[in-house]
């Protein structure tokens, strides 16, 4: 029941971290290389372009905000904490950041990018368990 359990927690906090950062990365792709260009309009300036993109995208957010809020309330529902999802949630996003920078915008962390994402990593394990030792 646990394993299943974790294995459940972490597909959905996936799974919600997969329909957003595609199209997120896409909008950091073309901002650093200034073409303005959203799905098929073609805007003169970043602020539009980031303005527009953010609009559209919008119900995807919505989606995985409602995703991820459905993995705490099961974490909580299994576990009796939400400490397990919000572990999850920390190594999803930090996944799927190095995926997707490397698939929509071209770039591999460097030496120092591996290290903040270590202590990122770190940094939230340590939150998690801080809290729960009030």
């Amino acid at each position: 029941m646990a394993l299943s359990s974790l294995l459940r927690i972490a597909l959905m906090v996936t799974l919600s971290h997969l329909l957003t950062s595609p199209f997120t990365y896409t909008l950091v792709s073309r901002l650093t290389t200034q073409d303005y260009r959203w799905l098929k309009w073609h805007f003169n300036s970043a602020d539009d372009l980031i303005f527009w993109s953010l609009v559209t995208i919008q119900p995807l957010y919505f989606v995985g905000g409602l995703i991820v809020f459905k993995t705490y309330g099961f974490s909580i529902h299994t576990f009796q904490s939400a400490y397990v999802a919000i572990i999850a949630n920390i190594i999803a996003v930090n996944i799927t950041t190095v995926l997707f920078m490397y698939l929509k915008v071209g770039e591999i962390p460097n030496k120092y990018g591996w290290m903040a994402l270590f202590f990122a990593l770190l940094a939230g394990l340590f939150n998690v368990f801080a809290a729960n030792q009030r």
